[in-house]
């Protein structure tokens, strides 16, 4: 009888345990779910139902602290509460340093964030917060070597990495050393072009060459910029060892043999109304094509949809020439070719009516400061009644010689 009353107690003191052990997972993972909600009320009873849980100790301080809607007291317990349940927790130690700045105490903060740091994983989330914490605290050097690898790590917030270095008062040169990764060199060099930088993009750019942080894309890019900004002596160079064998040393594509980019230095070639462009396979005079303009007569067409940029030398005489046919070219004004720079415009005859192939060229003299000239078809828009242009055009064999010194006026 009493061991079967000694057997009886144990079973109920294990059923007894096993209720308590459920009870407990109950209230933990009811306690887990709900701190994964948003909303205050629900993270409190997360709290209450798990004191243990350091998700909710710290969600729950995380929204007092940002709502402001409790006192620091009970937001530093919370923080601390989380820390004592998982003491790697950098999100906080973020949160707690941050808690301290805003009341002042900068060195419980400094120490704060040197524990998060210790213990801060590669998430670009936790450096920036670190970083940024960093900096109010008025550590730029350790702020530098966060951003660096918030930089590295997220493509998303390196326009923003680089506009705080440039605030905090750094050269471009000491973000392009301290601050940018092999990774994030193709972005900086994006951002120095954004930001008309031009200076600043030609040791980023001797950087990407040698670590071979180039894409087509990029280099096509830079080579815009630069034609644009006037550098066409950094710029030539770049293109040719994307496209080598262009022929002509100064006049790119000059047969139409290749596939126009419309950028760099091929021919730009834009579409508009009342015109077509197109290759002529049949129709030519070297080569395997020409270039076809067809213009419909609906329009009074104001054209300068072909051009193409040019070095050349100041102070130097040059020869354009190219062959060209036409047929029922209508109205007076009709297709010519145009050289223009500062200080220089040159046009060659124009051509209407049906003209079989035959030899266009103009000579020109290069001003001092002309480092490119832009060359391109022309068709002036016609002040007569009947201005409506149709008709086809051909080019092809498209070359500029370079005679020697300009001559004397």
């Amino acid at each position: 009888m009493e061991r079967r009353s000694k057997y009886r107690s144990l079973r109920l003191a294990l059923i007894m345990l096993s209720l308590a052990a459920a009870a407990l997972a109950v209230r933990a993972g009811t306690s887990s779910v709900l701190a994964r909600k948003t909303d205050a009320r629900s993270l409190e009873l997360s709290v209450s139902l798990d004191r243990g849980n350091a998700e909710a100790s710290y969600r729950l301080a995380r929204l007092y602290h940002l709502n402001m809607s409790s006192g620091e007291k009970l937001i530093q317990e919370l923080y601390t509460e989380s820390i004592e349940d998982c003491p790697l927790s950098a999100a906080s130690w973020l949160g707690l340093a941050e808690l301290f700045l805003d009341s002042g105490e900068t060195g419980k903060a400094r120490t704060a964030i040197a524990r998060a740091d210790e213990m801060i994983p590669s998430s670009p989330g936790l450096l920036w917060s670190s970083s940024m914490l960093s900096l109010t605290l008025g550590d730029n050097g350790r702020a530098l070597e966060k951003l660096r690898k918030v930089a590295k790590a997220d493509p998303a917030r390196r326009e923003r990495v680089f506009d705080i270095c440039r605030h905090l008062g750094s050269s471009p040169q000491l973000i392009l050393d301290e601050v940018v990764s092999p990774e994030a060199l193709p972005d900086y060099l994006r951002y120095l072009i954004r930001r008309d930088m031009k200076d600043a993009t030609y040791p980023a750019w001797e950087r990407a060459v040698r670590e071979g942080a180039v894409s087509e894309g990029l280099a096509l890019g830079y080579v815009d910029y630069l034609i644009n900004r006037g550098d066409v002596v950094t710029a030539r160079p770049i293109w040719d060892s994307l496209y080598p064998g262009g022929g002509d040393p100064g006049l790119w594509n000059g047969g139409f043999e290749e596939d126009t980019e419309s950028r760099g230095f091929d021919w730009r070639i834009y579409k508009g109304d009342g015109f077509e462009i197109n290759y002529d396979y049949r129709n030519k005079t070297e080569g395997e094509r020409s270039l076809k303009l067809e213009f419909s007569g609906e329009n009074n067409v104001d054209f300068l949809h072909v051009s193409q940029v040019v070095p050349i030398e100041p102070g130097t005489r040059y020869l354009l020439t190219s062959d060209i046919s036409t047929d029922g070219i209508t109205t007076r004004s009709g297709i010519a070719w145009e050289i223009y720079c500062e200080g220089l415009y040159a046009r060659s005859e124009v051509y209407t009516g049906t003209v079989d192939w035959t030899r266009a060229q103009v000579a020109f003299d290069t001003p001092p400061g002309c480092g490119y000239v832009g060359i391109r078809l022309r068709r002036n828009k016609s002040e007569k009644l009947d201005n409506m242009i149709s008709g086809e055009a051909w080019i092809d064999n498209v070359s500029l010689i370079n005679l020697g010194p300009a001559t004397d006026a």
